[in-house]
């Protein structure tokens, strides 16, 4: 079967491809959560916080799916699309082996993982001609960028201080209430 280009997309299968970039961001934070868990428990929180986030992003667009396709069953997903928005699947396979993945590693693929989701919304957003699907995407494109922001500065104060920084991953506001919504 011939895969598809997102602009060739109908609004239905836009919205499936959405549910699957918040399924594979969750999917990927789960893993970093449990992969950092003993090495560094703030990152670790804030990586299954932000997990949480984007349950809630996928809850949004299933009940959104739900209402408008009722009677549809999801048909399409990231290997019928020849721009897929995730390329680094890294979070799916829950046996993988991440041994010697660092923790500027992880941030790094959490990084590309949130542009590259940002992207797709923006694109989505653009796409659609349902003024409500393009508000929410505009919206989920919004807290995309807030988590590049938030994975930026994580950066930028690894690489300037090291891995050592135990204040690295506390509260810079934004973060403490992923956390604490999380719980």
């Amino acid at each position: 079967m011939r895969r598809k280009s997102f602009t060739e997309l109908k609004p239905e299968e836009v919205l499936m491809l959405a549910i699957d970039v918040e399924v594979m961001n969750g999917d990927r934070l789960r893993n970093f959560s449990l992969l950092f868990a003993e090495s560094s428990p703030d990152a670790a929180k804030l990586f299954a916080g932000m997990a949480a986030e984007e349950d809630q992003h996928r809850n949004q667009l299933d009940e959104i799916f739900k209402e408008r396709y009722p009677n549809m069953t999801k048909t399409i997903g990231q290997d019928d699309v020849s721009e897929i928005p995730e390329d680094q699947d890294l979070g799916v396979s829950a046996g993988m082996a991440f041994d010697s993945l660092t923790l500027k590693e992880a941030l790094e693929t959490v990084l590309h993982a949130e542009l590259q989701a940002q992207d797709f919304y923006d694109q989505a957003a653009r796409h659609t001609d349902q003024p409500e699907l393009a508000s929410i995407y505009r919206e989920l494109g919004g807290l995309e960028q807030n988590h590049v922001q938030w994975i930026e500065t994580r950066l930028d104060e690894l690489a300037r201080v090291g891995v050592g920084t135990k204040d690295m991953f506390k509260d810079t506001g934004r973060s403490r209430r992923i956390l604490d919504d999380a719980n």
